[in-house]
């Protein structure tokens, strides 16, 4: 896949698929380009659009016909199944016509050395597939009308998702044969002290969002995921699972009170559970580490325009994940996430709310539009990491403040905004959980103080205290509203005229920035780059491109402008980069009185890093 200007010219080869490759080595790729035009060309901001990739030094000048190169390196982890990945870069030049190129493409790998050919002979009942796409069409094909047992699927075939083979002496077997369409909790017998526990189970995925999950709740509460299969994982289809375990293969002498059957648009058949009732010997620490690896390769096998990988979030226990998302605490369920929490870089579908809204773009508004780079200049402050809380509201406000006083003032202020202070402070936290609306007055109403003015205390805001001239350190914006069920239109409309927007996900129950639009040029479909709480090792360095309409966000925050911070008097930069006479000055609604009319006209510049797209839009707004 290959963006580029008619100055900018890629030499072959430029095709997008590479592989299949056996065996698990560096793979190393070189991308070649060359200047077409007649003047210097400059380069500049190569990065990798993958973290699994490391690029060489991209050239910074480019002479009228003169060629450069840069070489990809990409690595891929040993696992026992095909792995597709894509890897890629984008860079900045100063072609007025494409200030951005895109290179991307993917790379098949396959584990072990290349199978021997056998085109003419079919594989017996005793021969192993080579391939778990080779297992499911076995499973099909031998499921028939019998009441046959189905051969595992899915991970089964990795010996993470199993208990060892020396417990089967201690196991003691509970047969449930229960077939299930709805979310269930079951009542087991169990035993006196559990250490590790296993399922048979036969799952359909019924469609592209489908979700199976079951989890063993003790006596105390505590949770233990022992099974999950979602379409992102799986695909659709039937599976069937053997003995399949996962944080359950070892349990620390647990009485178990029940079982808890999570079903979004799947049947399962839930046949039984194998309950170890004495301790393994030894340990096996690296079991949970091998369980995910296995999940990412299969997501990576299934997912062919996005990129799964280890992150933070991705390591966490299901007890831990549930406390990310808002309303797992009152439901006890962690939300349908395909996969979300291993996302590592591409453009992810929300399977559960597609885009189905047709793209109506008017000529005024571009292909895409993004405050990571606007403008041709970076205004956008860090990521930051809510850590194992469900705070994504809290840092989605503060962020957005924090981002939008760059923005509104058109230069790098790059204040640092303490989110102990909405949640001490603003009064949003209450015994019915977390109150928007107040939040979001109170940060036009009071606002929020930077980091160097909290004192971690017990009084008087609970947990902090602010320093004494705390109104001089407090950012707040002119208004805010919360609305929903907002059109993509709108969305762009919002994010040009006020900055960067707070959304939530439903279905999720998490809440992110959106800070630009892209578009899915394969089906015409909107596609919202959003910056996400979950720190730098998460994504695209904490972003993410997700393809949805904007509809599927909800809610959403806007936050108005203009934007104070104490008292101070902050004069916005106005910059006409490209020469065309109209300005770039922030987000102002108005040429601010320090920018001199006589280079800017009234109008502010939609891109002033192009020079062919000169009058804001909308023009009236």
């Amino acid at each position: 896949m290959v963006w580029a200007g008619p100055r900018f010219e890629w030499l072959p080869p430029t095709n997008t698929m590479w592989g299949p490759y056996y065996g698990f080595p560096e793979l190393i790729v070189t991308s070649r380009f060359r200047n077409a035009g007649t003047a210097p060309l400059r380069l500049a901001n190569a990065r990798s659009t993958c973290t699994c990739t490391t690029l060489s030094t991209a050239p910074e000048t480019l002479a009228p016909g003169a060629t450069g190169q840069i070489i990809m390196r990409t690595k891929q982890t040993l696992t026992i199944y095909p792995t597709l990945r894509t890897f890629g870069y984008v860079m900045t030049t100063d072609d007025p016509e494409q200030p951005v190129v895109v290179w991307s493409a993917q790379a098949e790998f396959r584990p072990g050395s290349a199978p021997p050919e056998a085109p003419n002979e079919a594989p017996s009942a005793s021969t192993p597939p080579a391939t778990q796409h080779d297992a499911d069409r076995r499973v099909e094909a031998q499921r028939g009308d019998s009441n046959e047992e189905l051969p595992a699927a899915g991970m089964a075939g990795d010996a993470a998702f199993h208990l060892p083979a020396d417990s089967t002496a201690r196991e003691r077997a509970e047969r449930i044969e229960r077939a299930l369409d709805t979310t269930t909790v079951l009542r087991v017998r169990g035993a006196k002290k559990v250490y590790g526990c296993a399922l048979d189970a036969e799952i359909e995925l019924l469609g592209e969002a489908s979700l199976v999950r079951v989890v063993v709740v003790d006596q105390t509460g505590q949770v233990y995921l022992a099974l999950e299969s979602y379409s992102a994982l799986h695909g659709t289809g039937t599976h069937a699972f053997v003995r399949h375990c996962e944080e359950t293969y070892a349990l620390p002498g647990i009485r178990p009170a029940g079982l808890i059957v999570q079903v979004e648009q799947a049947r399962v058949r839930l046949k039984g559970v194998h309950w170890v009732t004495a301790p393994a010997r030894g340990r096996d620490d690296g079991r949970l580490a091998a369980q995910q690896a296995g999940k990412i390769a299969l997501l990576n096998k299934h997912a062919m325009t996005w990129q799964a990988g280890a992150t933070p979030q991705g390591r966490l226990r299901y007890e831990e994940k549930r406390l990310l998302y808002s309303g797992a605490a009152q439901s006890g369920l962690l939300p349908n996430l395909q996969g979300f929490e291993y996302y590592c870089g591409g453009l992810f579908t929300l399977r559960t709310n597609p885009p189905r809204e047709p793209l109506r773009r008017p000529p005024a508004w571009p292909p895409r539009m993004n405050w990571q780079l606007r403008h041709g200049y970076r205004l956008l402050t860090p990521v930051k990491d809510q850590g194992v809380r469900d705070t994504s509201a809290v840092f989605a406000l503060a962020g957005a403040l924090e981002c939008n006083v760059n923005i509104f003032y058109n230069k790098h202020l790059d204040v640092t905004l303490a989110e102990e202070d909405m949640l001490s402070c603003s009064g949003a936290y209450t015994p019915a959980g977390f109150d928007l609306a107040r939040a979001v007055e109170y940060c036009y109403e009071t606002g929020l103080v930077t980091t160097d003015c909290v004192v971690r205390a017990a009084a008087p805001c609970g947990q902090v205290t602010k320093c004494a001239e705390w109104k001089q350190h407090a950012v707040r914006s002119a208004g805010g509203y919360v609305t929903n069920n907002i059109s993509n239109d709108e969305l762009r409309r919002l994010l040009v005229r006020y900055g960067v927007v707070p959304a939530g996900v439903p279905e999720w129950q998490h809440m992110m920035v959106v800070v630009g639009w892209e578009t899915n040029a394969y089906r015409d479909a909107p596609v919202w780059v959003v910056r996400n709480s979950y720190g730098t090792e998460w994504g695209e360095e904490g972003y993410m491109r997700l393809s949805c309409d904007a509809a599927a966000f909800a809610p959403v925050v806007v936050l108005t402008t203009p934007y104070m911070w104490g008292r101070r008097q902050i004069n916005t930069d106005c910059n006409d980069s490209d020469g065309d006479h109209y300005c770039a000055w922030g987000i102002a609604p108005a040429l601010p009185r320090n920018c001199c009319t006589c280079n800017c006209r009234s109008v502010q510049d939609f891109d002033d890093y192009d020079p062919r797209q000169g009058p804001h839009y909308p023009p009236n707004q």
